[in-house]
């Protein structure tokens, strides 16, 4: 999900601000989702189910980044400079487990039937990032 708004500052500058929130099962340790990754072969039959949200772990970034443009038309020249900054939050969730209702042989794997909750441990670690962006555009 994206949400993102926009703004002409000058005639030749935009400035824009945006929230984008990334939601993906993970594609690496005990609670990695069946596929996640480009290279997982998808294979269906009756003892296969996919529970979103329950059937692994879910790496959630929480990105808000703000930025500008440019152009430089007005000059004569067929570019545009621009430039974006920005922060991600990143945390982890996976089913809370209620056991007497699940599947011993997925307790390892944070499985369960409850609802979901975030976590953070030594294979997944909840963090913050920065983003940077700088660049030019050429038109012909």
């Amino acid at each position: 999900a994206v949400l993102r708004r926009e703004s002409t500052l000058l005639p030749e500058t935009n400035v824009h601000a945006q929230y984008q929130l990334i939601r993906h099962g993970v594609e690496y340790g005990y609670g990695r989702v069946d596929g996640s990754s480009l290279r997982d072969k998808i294979v269906k039959n009756n003892n296969s189910s996919k529970y979103f949200l329950r059937d692994g772990v879910y790496q959630w970034d929480n990105v808000i980044k703000v930025g500008g443009s440019c152009s430089l038309r007005g000059f004569n020249i067929p570019a545009i400079l621009y430039a974006e900054t920005g922060v991600v939050f990143t945390n982890f969730s996976r089913a809370a487990v209620h056991y007497d209702s699940v599947d011993p042989e997925a307790e390892d794997q944070g499985r369960g039937n409850g609802d979901y909750s975030f976590f953070s441990d030594d294979t997944y670690r909840s963090g913050i990032g920065f983003i940077v962006s700088l660049g030019f555009r050429i038109f012909p």
